[in-house]
């Protein structure tokens, strides 16, 4: 099966790269598939990761959207699958996210990627594509805009973790090995239609952050602020009838975290003896 990874230097591009499973799949960057379009003309199956930046922050527009791009390129050869990365942002303010909601996005991220959900279908044949609406990928990910990334930043520039919500806050959270399994099985099965991607356990935030300062054996976590708002787990049922889910659980979670701080010790010190 050929399959064409696009976005080879992101985060999660990076951890599928390490499964054995992938070694012979094809990774390039947005720029390299600009260029060269026709590298996707034998392709089975297209997964993009990469993403404009102006997607956070300004409304969508058709005529600068990459993944639109790409789609359209893609269009004609009806041999591909076309696998889309969508957020759980595209709900909304819901607790418990299934595939049935009707989306009322709240976020301009959120907002932007329903409209490219609603474009890629009227462009491609529902049974070609995946579109896949992703919990909180977490991983060591120093320096990243999100929320693990910004824990782990914090803590080894500061020594705590600053909170501006409660502690108590509950999220879907999936660890990105667990992430690149689930992408890894669903490029082999191709299923059509939208799913759930997360790990379904409403993990408080601050456990995770506690495990965090655990592993990384010193520091301190410092709550702002009481609210508790934005909480959300993910019905993954519908992924699960499909495929060997990996087996995710509160333990599981605070386990990889916990990790991540050790992870994180490591890498203080050596930049220190650096």
């Amino acid at each position: 099966m050929n399959v064409v990874v696009i976005g080879k230097n992101s985060f999660l591009a990076n951890q599928l790269k390490q499964l054995e499973g992938c070694q012979k799949w094809v990774f390039v960057t947005h720029q390299e598939i600009k260029s060269k379009p026709s590298c996707l003309l034998n392709a089975d199956v297209v997964i993009n990761f990469a993403i404009e930046p102006s997607v956070f922050t300004k409304n969508f527009s058709e005529a600068v959207s990459f993944e639109i791009w790409l789609v359209k390129q893609i269009q004609h050869y009806h041999s591909v699958h076309y696998i889309m990365i969508s957020t759980r942002q595209v709900y909304g303010d819901f607790h418990y996210l299934e595939e049935s909601l009707k989306p009322k996005p709240i976020s301009i991220y959120g907002n932007n990627k329903l409209k490219i959900e609603d474009r890629i279908l009227e462009l491609i044949n529902p049974s070609r594509i995946t579109i896949l609406r992703c919990s909180n990928i977490f991983g060591f990910e120093i320096g990243r805009n999100t929320f693990f990334g910004s824990m782990l930043t914090s803590l080894i520039k500061n020594k705590e973790i600053t909170f501006n919500i409660s502690p108590k806050t509950v999220k879907d959270f999936i660890a990105v090995e667990d992430f690149a399994e689930v992408i890894f099985q669903i490029v082999r099965l191709r299923p059509a239609g939208l799913f759930n991607l997360g790990s379904g356990v409403d993990s408080r935030c601050g456990d995770l952050a506690l495990e965090i300062l655990e592993g990384f054996s010193e520091g301190r976590l410092i709550s702002n602020n009481n609210r508790i708002e934005g909480q959300f787990f993910m019905d993954i049922s519908k992924i699960k009838s499909l495929i060997n889910y990996p087996n995710i659980t509160d333990n599981s979670l605070k386990f990889s975290a916990r990790n991540l701080g050790l992870k994180l010790k490591d890498f203080y010190h050596n930049d220190e003896k650096c």
